[in-house]
């Protein structure tokens, strides 16, 4: 009975020995592919997010106007406003210039979104008038403020009523004057330098 009982433990101690093996090779198998996995769900949840924070739902001429209808396209988003002296044309200007220099089959591949910031001025009809007047191309929209500050929060953008108590128009808007490049799959491709008026 003491040699079963030492054969019992000996073949005990050699099961356990092969469990212990198997299972350590199967962590050597499955540990990689848990981490890519992991690593995987994690590189997803941040393109998601970051196509959600530059996501937008706007009030153009036509109707709504989402970023997310212009995906499998490069969508320009500049921000602005109608009765802006300088940068807002100039910079509408350069981008209806570059617009011209694109195909007819590359122009349908780019979209370009003048976003006001000063929604209290700028109604769609008269903004989108405004914005193609500078090429065709390019799609004026809004939104209340609360919306368009929530909006140009998420893109970096900086905006600022400036009284003009001398001026029929009342006030002007300082702003940031960057041009945004969304790229096809809805993330932000460019945040070029950052001027002011």
């Amino acid at each position: 009975s003491q040699k079963t009982a030492v054969n019992t433990a000996t073949d005990l101690s050699y099961g356990v020995k092969i469990i212990m093996s198997k299972a350590k090779k199967l962590t050597l198998i499955f540990f990689p592919i848990l981490t890519a996995l992991l690593f995987g769900a994690l590189f997803y949840y941040k393109h998601i997010t970051e196509i959600a924070k530059y996501d937008f739902v706007l009030q153009g001429d036509k109707g709504a106007v989402k970023l997310s209808d212009f995906r499998g396209q490069k969508t320009l988003v500049y921000f602005g406003y109608g009765l802006c002296p300088d940068i807002c044309p100039t910079t509408l200007t350069e981008i209806a210039s570059a617009l011209n220099g694109l195909s007819d089959s590359e122009l349908q591949s780019v979209k370009v979104v003048f976003v006001s910031v000063d929604p209290q001025r700028d109604k769609p009809k008269e903004l989108d008038i405004f914005a193609k007047y500078f090429h065709k191309n390019i799609i004026g929209a809004t939104a209340d403020e609360g919306y368009i500050a929530r909006l140009a929060k998420n893109y970096g953008v900086s905006y600022k009523k400036v009284p003009q108590p001398n001026s029929v128009i009342g006030y002007s808007v300082g702003h940031s004057a960057d041009t945004y490049v969304i790229g096809k799959d809805g993330t932000l491709e460019s945040h070029p330098y950052r001027d002011w008026e």
